[in-house]
């Protein structure tokens, strides 16, 4: 009654209350259990309350539970060093490792990697797509190209470019991959011409396309985007907050193309949830800049020490349960196990992603028309409602955005919770679409 929920009306809106959680499940205040196939926003990827992540939490509080941000823990300073190896690709190796700046939260992560290319190379515009969510911050928002960010219009962040995206679904110039001409990247190096390539700071892109619609990048997307930047002294950033830490069954998205960003911003399954972070990998080189000027940036909670021995406790549990494997081996037959129940159904136009970071594109039967607009009418929106009522029903939580049907579960879903959860999906969808 006295709170404000994201992203609706509240007067319409009726949410619902757990009160405990398991693994892939989550329980409600009258009992009833639900399967969590969208590891809530992409967030709970080792499931919730992973008792490895909580011991981690609580032995930090039984020792120091903060310190402002200037000052050095040694949880921080050791998950400092071992996202450095993670992100730069050494491992364990030597090599650049480069430095990390700690945010509360991946919108903050964004916001503050813009600050930094902006400040690294005296420049302002920013270069992103016009399919992809960054944030809900006013920079990230800005940056975010979906009808979300109509409601902070007037009051953008200025200097952000946005390019058509390579949606070989419905692809914007009609061509049909692999045989196009990758116009999706000539047009790139086009607008990057018309703007002034020495006007750009940063080219920000998704590691994997999220809630944007899992749209698959052509493979040789960035590595043209890594020539592009390096030719005009561009910073390349990605942005990993919902594909990182073994979402696609790597580490970070981006580092499956063999291409080295020069920044990477992370969050979600940074802490799985438990608390509140999120942070900034550069570069040696970029951090290098910062060595003799100041960085002007800060957040009364970056490098929380209780965030940091949560991500520290992740980091752990990711190699010990092998979850890139486990991904890399269940991300398939998940796949296929959503293609066998819809492939048919008329309303399902498309089925694709990576590992565990999957997207169902549902369209009018018979055609490649999106099932609902952009500025939904009030038949669509009440098809919507029933549609998310039906899952419910069926005692799945999933994530839908626009016409898309999210199948995002946690990481160590057990493969018969798996199965089940794609049966309560494809039942969801035939009763809730007919």
């Amino acid at each position: 009654m006295h709170t404000l929920f994201p992203w609706v009306a509240q007067a319409s809106h009726v949410p619902l209350t757990f009160v405990s959680g398991a693994g892939s499940w989550l329980t409600a205040e009258e009992g009833k259990t639900y399967l969590d196939f969208s590891s809530q926003l992409m967030v709970t990827n080792l499931g919730h309350q992973h008792p490895h992540v909580l011991a981690g939490i609580a032995a930090q509080l039984q020792t120091l539970s903060f310190v402002q941000p200037a000052h050095l823990t040694p949880i921080r300073e050791k998950l400092g060093e071992r996202l450095s190896r993670i992100a730069s690709g050494v491992g364990d190796g030597q090599g650049d490792l480069g430095k990390v700046f700690f945010t509360t939260g991946g919108a903050e992560a964004i916001e503050n990697a813009i600050k930094m290319a902006r400040m690294v190379t005296g420049r302002q515009k920013i270069l992103t797509r016009y399919r992809a969510y960054h944030g809900a911050t006013t920079g990230a928002l800005t940056l975010s190209g979906d009808a979300r960010r109509h409601a902070i219009a007037g009051s953008e962040m200025p200097g952000v470019i946005r390019v058509e995206d390579p949606y070989c679904y419905r692809c914007p110039w009609g061509q049909t991959f692999p045989t196009c001409d990758r116009l999706c990247i000539s047009h790139i190096e086009r607008i990057i011409d018309f703007e002034g390539p020495t006007s750009i700071a940063a080219i920000v892109m998704e590691g994997a396309s999220g809630s944007s619609g899992c749209i698959p990048y052509p493979p040789d997307y960035w590595p043209a985007l890594r020539r592009l930047a390096d030719a005009n002294g561009i910073v390349l950033i990605s942005d990993e907050v919902m594909s990182g830490f073994c979402r696609t069954g790597s580490w970070f998205a981006v580092h499956q193309t063999g291409v080295q960003p020069d920044m990477i911003v992370m969050a979600k399954g940074l802490t799985c949830g438990t608390v509140p972070m999120g942070a900034v990998w550069v570069s040696e080189q970029t951090a290098t800049f910062f060595e003799d000027k100041p960085l002007q940036a800060g957040l009364t909670y970056g490098a929380h020490p209780l965030g940091c021995a949560a991500a520290m406790a992740c980091l752990e549990t990711y190699v010990v349960e092998a979850i890139n494997a486990r991904v890399q081996r269940l991300g398939p037959l998940l796949r296929q196990a959503l293609h066998a129940g819809l492939g048919g159904h008329p309303a399902v136009g498309d089925i694709r992603g990576k590992g565990f970071l999957l997207c169902i594109e549902l369209v009018k039967p018979g055609t490649q028309e999106p099932l609902f607009s952009r500025q939904m009418t009030a038949d669509e929106r009440a098809l919507q409602q029933r549609l998310a009522a039906a899952f419910l029903a069926a005692g799945l939580i999933v994530f839908m955005r626009l016409h898309y049907v999210f199948v995002a579960p946690p990481l160590v879903i057990s493969e018969a919770d798996m199965a089940h959860g794609v049966s309560r999906l494809v039942r969801g969808i035939c009763e809730g679409l007919g």
